[in-house]
């Protein structure tokens, strides 16, 4: 067994605690068996975790509102000022209605003010390690700012916006304890009408407490659960990133389509069991890839659930690639931070395989070495972290300039990929919530806020995915509609778009 040395598994162990503000969800502990196939034979599949919620509510299925224009299910008409054409690079276009301002900038609101809710995310641990996190001022900062330049706008459908934060820090031994905190006092001590913004982990126990409350959860992080928790949840509605499911059809079915994995390679799979992402592979990858006669290897590892995961996970992964190494694996799908770490300890065994993915490159910027970023590839569905800053694939759309506009004028001007990440999935949540209010004809209750969300997700240009483009189908309540592949640029030593959008779904 080749050992690591000391300084190598403190570097891997700061680039796991890193978790919140690189890309994604995903820093993973509990290493399970590693069963081998070349016929897509799998061990036993995991199993959802269940919480005792009820079915959802009437009304959430069905697809509605996918087309930019389109009238949705609830006769909510798209005939309304500030549709506007984006074209991307690959000749695209996409029409939408870039979101508007429910009362005129300037105007007073003189209707009660409505309570919202924010996880503000802290990441005490991350500038210890050296690690470039991507983000040059606070969650509150960009909240605060955020607020006061809707309030200053009239607010959310005409009422002042009175935010409430819940505080959490990816330094916390528990996250559970700090969410479980955040949600009760965002519905026992202050009854907010919905939780906006980022929020960096996905937690079943969160989702299930806001949904008790019939809170709506518009979710700007990574991983917004699998079909069964959307399901499970009614009150979630992504606005940014795929489900689980859809993440392993467009990145597994994106690197085939590609020519990136073919039969003639043998692919490394990290699964990990954050947002039932290993439930949602067994739905989908099994069949596909033994369809498309690809050998690959599984190696099962389980979610974090605090800083004190963080050793674990980075032993965990370097077992994995350990194995995956001496098996013979060509190209390996591995992200967010894991890849950080997989990557670290490959090059220091000078093993460069192909790595596959979807988020983010931009993350890996800086944090990797250039040999083994030189071998990533991904299928993104949000320029903010797939790319960096200075080569994003085409201008501020009507909604990111909306967004810009915004905090500027508050003094905040966004440098870093997570500054524009959490800054654009933010103000989606803002926006789309502000259009659902005037769809709901200002009701706050749940059932109607989220059928309204349905119906105007796919006809508002949003501000955070490729394109601008949105879909709400019943397999994905909110999230992307396009996806683009990116790879490593010699010429920039940066990650780049190549190739045509393809729609997700």
């Amino acid at each position: 067994m080749i050992r690591r040395s000391a300084r190598t598994r403190a570097k891997a162990a700061g680039l796991a605690a890193a978790a919140a503000l690189l890309a994604g969800c995903g820093s993973t502990v509990q290493a399970s068996s590693v069963p081998t196939s070349s016929d897509g034979a799998l061990g036993a599949p995991g199993t959802s975790s269940t919480n005792g919620l009820s079915a959802p509510a009437a009304g959430l299925s069905g697809s509605v509102g996918n087309t930019p224009g389109a009238t949705g299910a609830n006769g909510i008409s798209s005939a309304t000022p500030g549709s506007v054409s984006t074209t991307s690079p690959d000749g695209a276009t996409t029409t939408a209605t870039a979101p508007q301002a429910s009362v005129h900038a300037g105007s007073v609101s003189t209707r009660a003010p409505i309570t919202i809710g924010f996880i503000v995310t802290n990441a005490s641990n991350a500038g210890s390690y050296g690690i470039n996190a991507g983000q040059t001022y606070t969650d509150q900062q960009l909240y605060d700012a955020l607020v006061a330049a809707m309030n200053k706008r009239g607010g959310l459908n005409g009422r002042k916006i009175v935010p409430v934060y819940g505080v959490t820090d990816t330094a916390a031994p528990n996250w559970s304890t700090q969410f479980q905190a955040a949600c009760a006092k965002f519905t026992q001590d202050n009854h907010v009408a919905a939780v906006l913004g980022y929020i960096f982990v996905f937690m079943d126990s969160f989702e299930s407490c806001l949904a008790r409350a019939g809170v709506p959860h518009l979710y700007g992080g990574y991983q917004p659960g699998d079909v069964e928790q959307q399901r499970k949840y009614p009150t979630l509605v992504g606005t940014t990133a795929p489900t689980s499911d859809i993440h392993w059809r467009v990145g597994l079915g994106g690197a085939v389509e590609t020519g990136l994995l073919t039969p003639k390679n043998k692919l490394g799979v990290l699964v990990d069991a954050c947002a039932n992402d290993n439930a949602a592979f067994d739905r989908f990858a099994p069949q596909y890839l033994k369809a498309h006669h690809i050998t690959y290897e599984r190696f099962d590892v389980g979610c974090a659930a605090g800083a004190s995961d963080n050793g674990a996970a980075a032993s965990q992964i370097q077992s994995a690639e350990l194995q995956f190494r001496a098996d013979g694996v060509d190209t390996v799908w591995v992200e967010g931070v894991p890849a950080l770490v997989f990557a670290e300890d490959a090059e220091s065994q000078a093993w460069h395989p192909s790595y596959l993915m979807m988020p983010a490159g931009a993350a890996f910027e800086g944090n990797v070495p250039n040999d083994q970023l030189a071998n990533f590839h991904g299928f993104g569905v949000i320029p903010a972290v797939d790319v960096d800053p200075q080569h994003q694939p085409y201008k501020p759309n009507a909604s990111e300039k909306r967004c810009l506009d915004m905090l500027a004028e508050q003094g905040l001007h966004p440098k870093g990929y997570n500054d524009y990440f959490e800054a654009y999935t933010t103000c989606d949540s803002l926006f789309l919530y502000d259009a659902a209010l005037l769809a709901a004809g200002g009701q706050t209750a749940a059932g109607p806020v989220v059928s309204a969300l349905a119906s105007v997700f796919g006809k508002t240009l949003l501000a955070s995915t490729y394109n601008g483009v949105g879909r709400y189908i019943p397999e994905q309540h909110g999230g992307p509609g396009v996806w683009r592949q990116w790879g490593w640029a010699k010429s920039c030593s940066c990650f780049q778009y190549v190739g045509p959008t393809h729609p997700v779904g």
